[in-house]
């Protein structure tokens, strides 16, 4: 039997191959049938905004089905089944319904696997920054693989790529490892959180930094190719950024000791607020380049320092509670708001409305900074 560590690595690999395509691709096949800017933007902020609903009822399936293993895989299963509907799907309406049952089944995915690595994490069975490492890296190569794809063989080579992933999904996660401690078999309980020092503060700095990024996630391809920007090169670009925070946790071990969750997430603001003012006023694919670098700041130094924060101060009892309530909020309703607020933005300025990407930014290295630096 594969050891742990490897079977998590395959699965965030294939996950977040999944996702690459989603983020870097999926928006430019669905501009391609039809949705404008403002529905699009509405209908990618029903995913994140519909984690506060999806997320606590993931958890009582988690309980029903005695652990997050067997509900993940339900999960990833009618994910499977849904898409692969896309194809039949005909105007805007019935591409919109089915986009928005796509996204409940979805939804879950990613913070049940976090839960899982976490779980084993604690346990000294895996190293979370090596094996979240492994989704980096097919995120980066995903994003170039499927730019080159799709330029040569067109938008439709977006769908089957992420119809086969999906497919994979589904046969690894029969190999996801169970073992979560039964304490942590519980329902989502806001009650049972609301006593960890600091923990409001920590996700609203997180929520602030990562919705900054909404109007890139939704409309930073959509942008680049109106600037004339080939596919190939738009997938050169976000594998960009990825091998940038790729780097970040790679030296994870390094540094991170060194700073507090506090600290690390206040560093990604201040990159935030660099990253989204000078967007507007880039033109050359080089200058572009640049600013994803700082992606490696702007998400991964945040992500570490929102785990981090979980994984020392947060009971095992609690890690999946804590973890879903992160979702809901930072990926979930602050996400979900920017999105929706994204769509009209670039609606009406263009790449003019990155500049309102910064004020997020700048308020999250105000709140984080003072982050308590030890649990109480």
């Amino acid at each position: 039997m594969l050891s742990i560590a490897v079977r998590l690595s395959v699965f965030y690999a294939l996950v977040f191959s999944f996702l690459a395509v989603q983020l870097s691709y999926w928006p430019l096949w669905l501009k391609s049938r039809g949705l404008g800017d403002v529905m699009l933007g509405q209908l990618l902020a029903f995913g994140f905004i519909a984690k506060v609903a999806i997320n606590p009822a993931f958890r009582h399936l988690a309980v029903r089905l005695d652990g997050t293993r067997p509900a993940l895989l339900w999960t990833v299963l009618l994910s499977l089944v849904v898409f692969n509907l896309f194809p039949v799907a005909r105007g805007v309406v019935s591409l919109s319904l089915l986009q928005l049952a796509f996204l409940a089944c979805w939804v879950p995915v990613l913070p049940a696997t976090e839960h899982l690595a976490i779980v084993h994490a604690r346990r000294g069975a895996i190293d979370y920054g090596r094996v979240r490492l492994w989704g980096s890296l097919a995120f980066l190569t995903a994003s170039a693989v499927v730019g080159a794809l799709v330029e040569g063989r067109g938008i439709e080579a977006v769908f089957v790529v992420q119809a086969a992933v999906l497919t994979a999904i589904v046969l690894i996660g029969l190999l996801l490892p169970g073992g979560e401690p039964l304490a942590a078999r519980r329902v989502f309980s806001l009650r049972e959180l609301s006593g960890i020092s600091g923990l409001p503060s920590m996700l609203s700095a997180a929520a602030l930094v990562q919705s900054s990024h909404a109007m890139m996630y939704v409309f930073g391809s959509i942008y680049w190719k109106s600037l004339g920007i080939g596919e190939a090169v738009i997938g050169l670009l976000w594998a960009e950024a990825v091998a940038a925070e790729i780097a970040v946790f790679l030296l994870a071990a390094r540094f991170v000791g060194k700073l507090t969750p506090g600290s690390l997430l206040a560093l990604s603001g201040v990159a935030a607020v660099i990253r989204w003012a000078a967007m507007p006023f880039a033109a050359h694919p080089l200058e572009f380049a640049a600013l994803q670098l700082l992606h490696g700041a702007t998400f991964g130094i945040a992500h570490l320092g929102a785990m981090r924060f979980i994984t020392e101060r947060v009971a095992e009892e609690l890690s999946a509670n804590a973890v879903a309530l992160y979702s809901m909020a930072v990926m979930g309703v602050a996400m979900g708001v920017a999105v929706f607020a994204a769509g009209w933005l670039f609606s009406a300025f263009g790449g003019y409305g990155f500049l309102a990407m910064a004020i997020p930014g700048l308020a999250c290295a105000v709140l984080a900074r003072p982050l308590p630096d030890r649990a109480s």
